[in-house]
């Protein structure tokens, strides 16, 4: 840096950083500022305590829209991400948080989602509020990714933290700061992260298959998420309704560090999840409220993240067309009488978070009482 730069204080920039699976994900130095939900003071995600945070993300009919789901969608207070007119000095290193810094910058934006008013809902009830709140859910990821796609990003993904509470009190490690329900979606200008890259890149030729309704439904012939879909549709599925499927997924050890996923993925080639339809998207959150709810009855009162991975938006590096992507959503379990190792996830904000140290087998085999 020359004389003549101005210093830039490491904590206005987010860096990336290469975990020792090989993805990408990044730390922002203000993130170690965040407040603990540890119940000394009055939840802040809750209703009577909003008027403590930022103005909503959305406005005029989505605001609306929003308001009717008792969903909240904000600007992060603490971004994982620069924003786009913040300096550039990528001459700083810092052991903050215990986080090597490469000096890599990631600009983009960071958004968080209050996902219902109620405190303590019970995403495990097979109830119809739980569904509603499930449905909910998936209209307000596809709303902050269409949204941020529009602001001109070239990347996004969508990622939740959930600590469970057991009856006897003890908190499970699930990487929430927050107790009230939360997701949150990241997008980013300056990379899409690698293994994303790697694992979702397909060819262009379209194929056929019969789904389990009996009508065909298109492939992308060569497409991992197609094949992945298609593979284990019958072979581990957990639930389907012929537009998608729910099953475990082993993982290996390389690129992606987890032990196991429960996966969700569209049976039709779709590359991003926003292109749902209110009809889809009510469909993707039956599915995935089904799956939460089997996935309770061996292991209750659980941890758990949720993650959806998907490509660019925009052609990035070798990718000339990012509808050759297909989105993913997984389930990551925690679960304290088990085994547990932490994990450095696709989206950057699940750093540090527990998986269940269960084999793919075993877990598939205790969802589904065989």
């Amino acid at each position: 840096m020359s004389g003549n730069e101005p210093e830039t204080p490491i904590e206005s920039l987010a860096h990336i950083r290469a975990s020792p699976g090989g993805d990408l994900a990044m730390v922002s130095p203000s993130r170690g500022n965040k407040p603990k939900g540890d119940g000394a003071e009055a939840c802040i995600f809750c209703p009577n305590g909003r008027e403590l945070l930022a103005k909503p993300f959305l406005d005029g009919d989505f605001l609306d829209e929003m308001v009717k789901r008792e969903l909240y969608i904000l600007d992060n207070a603490y971004p994982v991400t620069s924003s786009d007119n913040s300096p550039v000095d990528g001459s700083e290193h810092s052991e903050s948080l215990g986080i090597y810094y490469t000096g890599t910058e990631a600009r983009g934006k960071h958004l968080v989602m209050i996902e219902t008013n109620k405190h303590d809902l019970d995403p495990f009830s097979a109830g119809a509020e739980t569904r509603a709140y499930y449905r909910n859910l998936a209209w307000g990821y596809s709303q902050m990714l269409r949204s941020l796609k529009n602001e001109g990003y070239a990347w996004g993904g969508v990622g939740k933290n959930r600590n469970g509470v057991s009856k006897d009190g003890k908190t499970i490690d699930a990487g929430a700061s927050q107790a009230h329900p939360h997701s949150q979606a990241i997008a980013m200008n300056t990379f899409v992260p690698r293994s994303l890259e790697e694992n979702m890149q397909s060819t262009r030729d379209v194929d056929a298959f019969l789904g389990p309704d009996g009508n065909e439904i298109l492939w992308l012939r060569g497409c991992p998420g197609c094949l992945e879909g298609r593979e284990n549709n019958y072979a581990r599925a957990l639930h389907t309704n012929g537009q998608y499927v729910s099953f475990v997924a082993p993982v290996p050890k390389g690129p992606n560090p987890y032990h196991v996923e429960i996966r969700i993925v569209p049976l039709a080639h779709q590359s991003h999840f926003e292109d749902m339809s209110l009809h889809q998207q009510d469909s993707f959150a039956d599915i995935l409220h089904d799956t939460m709810v089997s996935l309770s009855k061996p292991y209750p009162n659980m941890g758990y993240n949720f993650e959806m991975r998907q490509g660019p938006w925009k052609p990035h590096n070798n990718w000339k067309d990012p509808r050759s992507s297909h989105w993913e959503f997984s389930i990551y379990p925690a679960w304290p009488k088990l085994d547990t190792e932490k994990h450095t996830g696709f989206i950057p904000h699940l750093i540090g978070a527990s998986v269940m140290k269960i084999s793919p087998e075993e877990i598939a085999r205790q969802i589904k009482g065989i």
